[in-house]
């Protein structure tokens, strides 16, 4: 390779400011139909044109997951703004462009967590070792953590996550260090810059996490199927074929049961219900549900991981 065309492929790797800009006004109307009232698409698309602008490389990723990671973090109710929500960028190998994946962060979980039916507040903390607390079994009280701000604290020993309900009950959630460490490595990177500089970051989410399978009515937002994007009406659709139809069950059956992750999962249904809307038509009741149980299986899974993919990886 030529000084010159090393300089091009070298150019045209380069993040571009502002390149992000028109996909991010493109993408606003899709964005609005997921987000509730209360979170406006103009702000959650400022945020991620300021995620863009703090993180240059996510020019870089392609459009697609980049779609995917910002509608799951709309269809969470939650800002990218790096303390709801993170957009993290991973390289893929060989020449594959960067990959967009969506990350809670422990302001999300605990945001999450509180809208919970029957919840009316969540809190998690690290416990040092010169911290002294109490946990009881009694469902009436709470976690009684005390710091003695005179001293230096140490190391961290162990992590704990508590509900409050609205009937003044209490659901706690108390995590070792030493189990945070099988957590670790069980992770499908267990040596990444997560693990590494932000562990206390990641185990106050295993120790959410853990607590949202306790919360009785606590339904995880990954479980339900992102919806259709709006279509316009350039769209080429092909005339709906009952025997290409069946084919296509078959094939999306096996995808989402082939799916590893929720990420994963999601790009899939995605990928489904768009090739659905190719043939005029919608996904059959027997995908709805094999998503949905599938959607399931990942999250019991999720124990003793306690991270997904996409938190085996970059800041938490």
């Amino acid at each position: 390779m030529t000084t010159n065309s090393k300089r091009a492929a070298t150019t045209a790797a380069e993040p571009k400011p502002g390149s992000l800009i028109p996909f991010f006004d493109e993408l606003e109307p899709k964005l609005a139909a997921i987000l509730p009232a209360d979170i406006s698409a103009a702000k959650f698309v400022q945020m991620a044109k300021l995620a863009a602008a703090m993180q240059p490389r996510l020019q870089l990723c392609d459009r697609r997951s980049l779609s995917i990671a910002l509608m799951q973090c709309a269809r969470d109710q939650l800002l990218p703004d790096g303390y709801e929500a993170l957009i993290q960028v991973y390289n893929r190998k060989g020449n594959a462009p960067p990959q967009a994946s969506y990350q809670r962060m422990v302001g999300g979980w605990i945001k999450l967590l509180s809208q919970c039916p029957g919840v009316d507040g969540v809190d998690a903390q690290c416990v040092h070792e010169a911290d002294e607390i109490a946990v009881t079994f009694d469902p009436k009280q709470s976690i009684d953590h005390r710091v003695n701000a005179k001293r230096d604290r140490g190391t961290i020993v162990s992590y704990w996550a508590q509900a409050r309900l609205a009937t003044g009950f209490f659901v706690k959630e108390l995590l070792a260090e030493s189990q945070l460490e099988t957590i670790r490595q069980h992770s499908p990177a267990p040596d990444s810059p997560a693990w590494r500089d932000w562990r206390d970051q990641m185990g106050l989410k295993a120790a959410l996490k853990r607590l949202a399978k306790r919360l009785p009515r606590w339904r995880d937002p990954a479980t339900a199927p992102l919806p259709l994007p709006p279509r316009t009406a350039g769209d080429r659709r092909e005339p709906a074929n009952p025997e290409a139809l069946f084919a296509l069950e078959s094939e999306a059956l096996l995808a989402i049961t082939e799916a590893e992750d929720a990420d994963a999962l999601q790009a899939t249904w995605l990928q489904v219900v768009g090739e659905y809307a190719n043939r005029s038509a919608d996904p059959s009741a027997a995908l709805l549900t094999r998503y949905q149980a599938r959607a399931l299986e990942l999250q019991q899974a999720d124990e003793p991981a306690g991270t997904g993919n996409a938190e085996g990886a970059g800041a938490p």
